[in-house]
């Protein structure tokens, strides 16, 4: 474990006005020398100059009676000029050892475990909000480290996933620990030692942590185990899937109901996207999933890229239902093909078009290729790594109206966002509403789970609430032409056709919801274990009493949307 120092020995201009100062020392003290036994009419050879010269570093002055000034100023320099450079560096040997020690005793704290482009601006929010915060990642050359350094934050090279290394943070004071290394099993394993480090804890605060899982299976398995599915003594856990929080954040700012005029107006609808990132197939999912329903047709998606077609393969074969929720289609580039790219958008003429490339150069080309074009889709352009290009880009094409530039990773990678619930305020008022209608009912925990504070709600259940809260917008853009319309404006478009058209939307994603998390059909009585459902039916095989479910969940969106346009509710 080697603890970095949070600024180099060094700065570049010392290190130049060092170097310039010891290089002026020995050759005045050669000039002084030389000057010197002139006078005292000594012969002398240039090696004697040079070893005298350097001698003067080490304060071994030869001389005697008048000296010159070359030499007088030298013997004083050349050691002044060592010493500070001696000093300096033993400074900076000892804020290792003591920057070792202080690490033993903190508290209350964050811990970041893995560093990357995401971490690293966590990390930073962090600091910003006044928690000290140590970053631990095996990457000695690491590109983000000199960021953290500007910003002071204690950062420690060795392997994250090392139990040792917990106790060396004193991981019990922490009051955050996010698990973002470079695999799954490394962040299990932390969450675990963690978790069994905790248990013979007697004192210390509580310690939120959060365990990023990119396995989507595997992130469902584990939010049924009970290390996630409950709180602990002094320690919280759970999981996050920072693909799918930035599809989920994509769509909420820039689905097609934001940005696509008289959306609900249109029969059929388009959506190409161009990107081998590895976001792209948590985006499609998201699309299938939350429902952009309506159209009389399912809605297409077009996927071009190099890995297109073993993307839209993965997900055919791990979601099966997935086609009955979308037309998914792959178009392979070959990195980034102007004329192919053109050829294919002619002959789709999409409504919308995601432009996900992980190269600047890519995305310009790609941005210039529809701007050649007759038709005028609507684009959106989304930051990967580099966001001092991304700025660049979108200063370029700031006067098109039609293109959209979403900071994906600068939006969604703040603490508030992993531990605080941030992105997740609206999901969690229809949550807190739904518990009070129900015990105004006279209903109470112990005949219903879900009257539990969020905290204590299971994963699959906030998950439900996320999906009906982000498709409310949806619905109101349908409904009033508005993605964020007032509750009059709400009462005032329902009537009894626009209720039905609406009930049929809201059973269509919750179909989806349930086909893609691997739910069937049965003729029997709902069960949650085994994923099966007599409902998972359409529209109009549903019993009156089912239908009126879905009906009621309509009645409630004036006053849902009251809710979610309340400062208080949100605050």
């Amino acid at each position: 474990m080697a603890i970095t120092e949070t600024q180099t020995v060094f700065t570049p201009i010392e290190r130049i006005v060092l170097v310039a100062l010891a290089v002026g020392a020995f050759l005045l003290g050669m000039m002084g020398y030389a000057d010197y036994f002139d006078l005292q009419n000594t012969a002398t050879t240039l090696s004697d100059l040079a070893y005298l010269s350097l001698n003067l570093f080490f304060m071994q002055f030869f001389a005697k009676e008048t000296l010159p000034l070359t030499l007088d100023i030298a013997r004083w320099l050349a050691p002044a000029t060592l010493s500070y450079t001696l000093v300096k560096t033993l400074m900076s040997l000892m804020h290792n050892q003591i920057q070792l020690f202080r690490l033993r005793y903190l508290s209350g704290h964050a811990v970041v475990l893995g560093l990357n482009n995401r971490s690293m601006n966590i990390a930073l929010s962090f600091q910003k909000s006044g928690f000290k915060t140590v970053v631990i990642d095996d990457d000695e050359h690491n590109r983000y480290w000199g960021e953290l350094k500007k910003h002071k934050i204690y950062i420690v090279v060795g392997n994250p996933a090392d139990s040792g290394m917990l106790s060396a943070i004193n991981v019990l004071k922490a009051s955050y620990l996010f698990a973002c290394t470079s695999t799954d099993t490394a962040n299990l394993n932390v969450i675990y030692d963690v978790f069994r480090l905790k248990k013979t804890a007697s004192d210390g605060p509580t310690l939120h942590s959060v365990c990023q899982i990119d396995n989507r299976t595997l992130l469902r398995a584990l939010n049924h185990r009970p290390l996630f599915a409950t709180n602990h003594n002094k320690l919280t856990t759970r999981t996050i899937n920072y693909n799918f929080v930035s599809a989920r954040w994509l769509l909420n700012e820039f689905g097609p109901h934001k940005l696509v005029k008289d959306f609900s107006q249109l029969d059929a609808f388009s959506i190409v996207i161009l990107s081998d990132n590895v976001f792209t197939a948590e985006l499609i999912l998201r699309l299938a999933e939350i429902g952009i329903y309506g159209f009389a047709d399912k809605i297409r998606i077009v996927l071009m890229g190099a890995k297109a077609a073993q993307i839209c393969s993965d997900l055919q074969t791990h979601y099966p239902a997935i086609d009955e929720l979308v037309t998914l289609e792959a178009v392979e580039l070959g990195n980034y093909d102007h004329r192919s790219f053109q050829t294919q958008l002619n002959h789709i003429a999409p409504n919308l078009i995601y432009i996900c490339a992980a190269e600047t150069g890519d995305k310009l080309l790609a941005l210039q290729s529809v701007s050649d074009l007759s038709f005028n889709s609507q684009i959106v352009v989304c930051e990967t790594d580099n966001q001092h290009t991304f700025a660049w880009l979108k200063s370029e094409f700031a006067q098109h109206d039609n293109v959209h530039f979403a900071n994906v990773n600068s939006a969604i990678c703040h603490y508030d966002d992993v531990f605080e619930n941030r992105l997740d305020r609206i999901a969690i008022v229809m949550h807190n509403n739904y518990i009070e209608q129900q015990r105004a009912k006279g209903e109470n925990p112990e005949h219903n789970s879900s009257l539990v504070p969020w905290d204590d709600l299971p994963e699959v259940l906030k998950e439900a609430n996320r999906n009906q809260a982000d498709h409310v917008a949806i619905k109101c853009q349908f409904l009033t032409g508005n993605s964020l319309p007032s509750a009059a404006e709400i009462r005032a478009a329902l009537t009894d056709k626009s209720k039905n058209t609406l009930a049929r939307m809201e059973h269509q994603r919750w179909l989806a919801e349930k086909k893609l998390a691997g739910w069937q059909y049965t003729t029997d009585l709902k069960d949650p274990v085994k994923k099966l459902s007599p409902s998972l039916i359409s529209w109009e095989e549903l019993s009156n009493a089912e239908q009126q479910k879905d009906m009621d969940t309509i009645e409630l969106l004036p006053a849902l949307v009251e809710l979610i346009n309340s400062p208080r509710k949100l605050s």
